[in-house]
């Protein structure tokens, strides 16, 4: 019936937990708990960075949020453009550790790139989202046999089951998986990423997810997802909006390569530049006057 009931429990690691070991379960199961992630100190950084643009912000009004739509609801907080407003979160989109194991499982490009990133907060009494897998973003693609998202969702809050942890389906990423996302019970389904603040859950794009329902009067789960998909899709975040070029440009050179920019850089290698190009050249020099 469901996957969950080949895996029962989500595999978590130590924070000394290689990206060979993250990508082993992965392959596997299709997430993995890594505890202890972030620092306190890191943690604090980027609270601090968003907390201002999550104040007053109010899901109905800006952007559209409704009860029952399954996908954006009206008591979660969404925050996107974490590329301009916060140092902290480009500093952990360049972990190492993190960008060996995006590499490793996305190998059905020439380069990869930054997909989006989101501050995700839960509010209490919000019920579980529609379970779905990422990659649907690209529907031509999904259930195909390659990966093409890499996900990476970081709790700057605990997370637990009570409060709204994402639910997942675990195997349900492998090719012999029959699981329907629409047709799953939540609670029956699906179980708790459940993780104490700092720790981060490691996924694919195949994996059936979803936030889960928050039955708590007044807690505020908040995590917040790093995505990274194939070089040559077109992204979720649109970047040139989301970033200003004077912030492009004082970018560390790598978060400027990742980013794309939607089309800040074209896709390809020196030799090959054939896929959005500018005068024969490659946008990303045109504009920061260096070689990628």
């Amino acid at each position: 019936m469901s996957a969950s009931s080949e895996v029962s429990a989500l595999t978590r690691l130590p924070s000394t937990a290689t990206a060979a070991d993250i990508k082993e379960i992965t392959d596997r199961d299709g997430g993995v708990i890594v505890e202890g992630v972030l620092s306190p100190e890191m943690i604090a950084r980027i609270n601090a960075d968003i907390d201002p643009y999550l104040e007053g912000m109010d899901p109905v009004r800006d952007f559209g949020a409704e009860a029952g739509s399954g996908a954006f609801m009206p008591l979660t907080k969404r925050l996107e453009g974490l590329v301009e407003k916060s140092d902290a979160v480009v500093e952990l989109i360049l972990d190492e550790r993190y960008q060996a194991w995006v590499a490793s499982v996305l190998t059905w490009c020439t380069e990869y790139q930054f997909n989006a990133g989101q501050v995700i907060e839960i509010g209490p009494g919000e019920p579980p989202q529609t379970p779905h897998r990422d990659e649907s973003t690209w529907p031509q693609l999904a259930g195909g046999p390659h990966e093409v998202m890499a996900s990476c969702m970081y709790a700057l809050t605990p997370f637990t089951e009570e409060s709204g942890g994402t639910r997942v389906v675990p195997g349900s990423h492998r090719p012999d998986s029959d699981v329907n996302p629409y047709t799953l019970d939540v609670d029956r389904d699906t179980i708790a990423v459940e993780m104490d603040a700092g720790s981060a859950f490691f996924f694919t794009g195949k994996l059936i997810h979803g936030g889960g329902q928050n039955r708590t009067t007044d807690y505020y789960r908040r995590g917040m997802t790093l995505t990274c998909s194939l070089g040559w899709l077109k992204p979720e975040e649109a970047q040139t909006l989301a970033v200003s070029l004077d912030r492009a440009r004082a970018l560390p050179k790598r978060m400027r390569e990742l980013c794309n920019f939607a089309g800040y850089r074209a896709y390809g290698d020196k030799s090959s530049i054939c896929s959005h190009r500018l005068d024969l050249n490659d946008p990303y020099k045109v504009l920061f006057g260096e070689e990628r």
